[in-house]
């Protein structure tokens, strides 16, 4: 999240990570979440990190049909070269492309700042959850900026991104 190589404040530590990079799935329901997740995990910083998403199930299918071969192979190949482009030339040139914001993005997203800052929730294990959701927000659109294979965030992957930081909020 912070960036930067990681070593433990300890003198006596022999271990650390260097420019780690490190993406996080799980699944998980809200009563365990609930139960497992104390207030310090809320409000030290560390569960604000995530994108926590709620979902639910909106039907019963006891017996889906599989995917088809020829989706599965499309998507593959589609991943393979969103990672391709992302990459660029890691590992031999590092932090090669910069990601920028167009100046629609960037006016989109300065009028939705003070709403990723606010802190409204219905308690504060919810303020605290979503106490960075400027910044997830950014991330979200450079993703999507990303997954478009341009290094230029639009309008489009701006306003897409803000939608599920609020749908993260709700």
């Amino acid at each position: 999240w912070d960036g930067g190589s990681i070593q433990p404040a300890t003198k006596s530590a022999n271990i650390w990570s260097t420019e780690p990079h490190v993406a996080v799935h799980g699944g998980i329901t809200p009563h365990e979440l609930r139960a497992r997740m104390g207030v310090t995990a809320a409000q030290n910083g560390l569960m604000n990190r995530f994108l926590v998403i709620f979902a639910e199930r909106t039907q019963l299918i006891a017996m889906p049909p599989p995917t088809s071969e020829e989706v599965v192979h499309r998507l593959a190949i589609r991943a393979r070269d969103i990672i391709k482009y992302a990459r660029g030339n890691y590992p031999r040139t590092k932090y090669a492309v910069e990601i920028t914001l167009s100046a629609q993005a960037a006016e989109i997203y300065e009028a939705a700042y003070p709403d990723l800052r606010r802190r409204n929730g219905p308690t504060e294990i919810v303020n605290a959850l979503c106490e960075r959701r400027a910044p997830i927000t950014l991330r979200l659109a450079a993703l999507f900026a990303l997954i478009d294979q341009t290094d230029v965030v639009s309008a489009e992957h701006m306003r897409a991104a803000i939608a599920w930081s609020r749908f993260h909020a709700e």
